[in-house]
């Protein structure tokens, strides 16, 4: 009889761990806001049309430069928004910006000290958030925007900056996400620097198989990619550069490529959709 009851307890328990799971769907993406040319005419309402459309519950930007994104890219769906730093003393801001259906109870900023060439126009930086969910749980969302110069150090040094921030300001008892367009691909010298500094998963890995890349940006595919490339005299090339990251008690479900195809296509990057049970 008493292992019966004992039995009992334990089932219930399990239920209602299982039970109180929350699953939490975050897009990341990289909306290539440069205030210049005529790529910002139209794309950023159509981007912001297909992210409602998409609903996920947390969006992460990267690149919201200009004055037209930062209108453009709200929404009733999403009342609560955080922004990286400002542009004061450079060009523009950091272009940051986390868009959420709950509630943000914290927001703190980082600028990086070390920059290089045209990447110093911005204030990059990263900015986090604490989210309060509708269980009562809470997450951590961290955004980010790593120099996209050849010079890894710089980004070494960027990451280094980003784990001391994020250690110092995370709420310690939610799990983290980190994401963001990082200007490094999985065989770089800074991405194993990246996992053990801030001791996350890949949730691309976490999900796909290792033939399944994850081309988060392409000069082959993407002519947006290949024409400002050409434009800037960039570097040409095809590659998985924009992450989500966790750590702490959460698990990635799935990932996928969003805004891939060319009724979507509204910038020289594609997005990456995770859903998370927490």
């Amino acid at each position: 009889m008493k292992r019966f009851v004992f039995l009992t307890i334990a089932l219930s328990l399990f239920i209602s761990t299982f039970a109180q799971a929350e699953k939490l769907k975050v897009l990341i993406y990289n909306t290539w806001g440069v205030p210049i040319g005529v790529w910002d005419k139209w794309r950023y309402q159509a981007a912001m049309q297909a992210i409602e459309e998409l609903n996920p519950d947390v969006v992460v930007l990267s690149e919201v430069f200009s004055r037209k994104g930062k209108i453009q890219f709200q929404s009733d769906l999403y009342p609560y928004h955080a922004d990286g730093g400002n542009w004061f003393p450079r060009l523009v801001g950091a272009g940051t910006r986390i868009l959420s259906k709950f509630p943000i109870q914290e927001h703190d900023i980082l600028t990086y000290h070390l920059c290089k060439g045209s990447d110093c126009l911005a204030r990059k930086g990263a900015n986090e958030v604490l989210i309060s969910l509708p269980s009562g749980k809470k997450i951590n969302i961290v955004s980010t925007h790593l120099d996209s110069l050849t010079n890894p150090n710089v980004r070494i040094s960027q990451i280094n900056q980003l784990t001391t921030f994020a250690d110092f300001y995370e709420d310690k008892e939610a799990p983290t996400i980190f994401a963001g367009d990082l200007n490094f691909s999985p065989d770089s010298q800074e991405y194993p620097f990246l996992l053990q500094n801030l001791a996350v998963v890949d949730s691309w890995n976490e999900t796909h198989s290792p033939n399944e890349p994850g081309i988060t940006y392409s000069c082959d595919e993407n002519h947006y990619a290949l024409e400002y490339a050409i434009k800037t005299k960039a570097r040409v090339f095809d590659g998985r550069i924009d992450y989500l990251f966790h750590r702490g008690n959460i698990k990635a479900l799935n990932s996928h490529l969003v805004f891939n195809d060319e009724n979507h296509l509204f910038s020289d990057h594609y997005g990456i959709l995770g859903e998370f049970e927490i």
